[in-house]
């Protein structure tokens, strides 16, 4: 099997990826985290932004859309509310917040509800039962 490279956009400085079916396609759609990263930086994590771009069911993908979450985000999907389609969840370690975004089942997110956590969260998370609670385990 050979893969030819193709470049698609992310918004500004892409740090994190997870691949899932946003819109209950079958096909497994990209949800790129956008930081904005910059180590030189006094504050190095300043994007608040995540991009998702479906697949297009031949191996390509639309153009990105880019929705707000906190400040420094990385990302996970997996059914946050029992309904059978993917959610996300962001951790912002650069403003001590995690944002969840509610998949309505066609791909399309309700704005982010966000909980502030202890300092810096990473990300990680754990799948118990299809409750909030339970579900994401910040480290």
């Amino acid at each position: 099997m050979t893969f030819n490279r193709t470049d698609y956009p992310a918004n500004q400085a892409p740090f994190g990826i997870v691949a899932a079916d946003m819109d209950g396609d079958g096909d497994q759609d990209l949800v790129v985290a956008n930081s904005q990263r910059d180590p030189s930086s006094v504050n190095p994590d300043t994007g608040n932004q995540i991009s998702v771009l479906r697949n297009n069911g031949n191996g390509t993908f639309t153009a990105p859309v880019s929705l707000t979450t906190g400040i420094g985000p990385s990302v996970r999907a997996g059914d946050l509310d029992g309904d059978g389609d993917i959610d996300l969840v962001t951790a912002n370690s650069t403003d001590d917040t995690v944002s969840i975004l509610r998949n309505d089942g066609r791909g399309n997110f309700a704005a982010p509800v966000n909980f502030v956590t202890g300092d810096r969260p990473s990300g990680s998370f754990e799948y118990q039962t299809p409750s909030i609670s339970n579900f994401i385990k910040i480290s």
